[in-house]
């Protein structure tokens, strides 16, 4: 005959043969659901699926996934709604840097004397330029006809820089070389990918083919 169970007072559970406390459950499903509900735990768990711990290691992506992932990245740059005026200090600093080193570059090349006073004082006097040109496409970088026209321009500075290294003396590429290439690769760092990879190759095929030199007159 199996001992009953006794009921201690003032809990809910009861005293099993062994003498060990058995807690019992006489609280209806419907009841828990409504007390859950009432004091809001329900809402702090994670919907299905979603409540997974995530791995240490590299976070995957789906391809499908990867357009969503570069916006939302895109969304989190910090310097997204910067000014354009500190955009265009950022970004006139290595302009200037650029033309410094293309000036040394060209002047080397050449076998001109040249020193770095001589080189930083060129590419001071050029700075004022290349902040009002790199801040005015910072200012109005969401129009679409100024990031056209900064691509022909850009564009026309690559394919000019060609045609001074293919026909012009040494004298004309000294002084237009390091300017050109400035221009040209602030345009091409700046440019959407389809704008830079026809630039390149607009500039690519006219190294390969002198326009220039078939033209009437030459």
């Amino acid at each position: 005959m199996t001992t009953p169970r006794k009921r201690t007072t003032g809990t809910n559970a009861e005293l099993a043969p062994d003498g060990k406390f058995e807690e019992i459950d006489d609280i209806p499903d419907d009841e828990k659901l409504r007390i859950l509900e009432q004091t809001g735990l329900l809402s702090q768990l994670p919907p299905s699926g979603k409540g997974k711990p995530q791995s240490a290691g590299p976070k995957i992506i789906n391809a499908a996934d990867l357009p969503t992932e570069l916006a939302k990245e895109a969304d989190e740059d910090p310097l997204r709604d910067a000014p354009p005026l500190l955009m265009a200090l950022l970004y006139s600093l290595p302009a200037a840097f650029i033309f410094f080193t293309f000036e040394i570059l060209v002047q080397q090349q050449y076998g001109v004397e040249w020193s770095l006073v001589e080189a930083l004082v060129k590419a001071v006097k050029a700075y004022p330029v290349l902040l009002t040109y790199i801040y005015l496409t910072q200012r109005y970088q969401t129009q679409t006809w100024l990031q056209v026209a900064q691509w022909a321009v850009s564009t026309a500075a690559g394919s000019y820089f060609i045609h001074l290294n293919l026909t012009a003396p040494a004298i004309g590429i000294m002084q237009r070389s390091p300017g050109l290439m400035t221009i040209w690769i602030y345009g091409i760092f700046v440019s959407s990918n389809k704008l830079m990879v026809a630039n390149l190759l607009i500039v690519a095929a006219l190294y390969r083919f002198d326009i220039w030199k078939m033209s009437p007159g030459r």
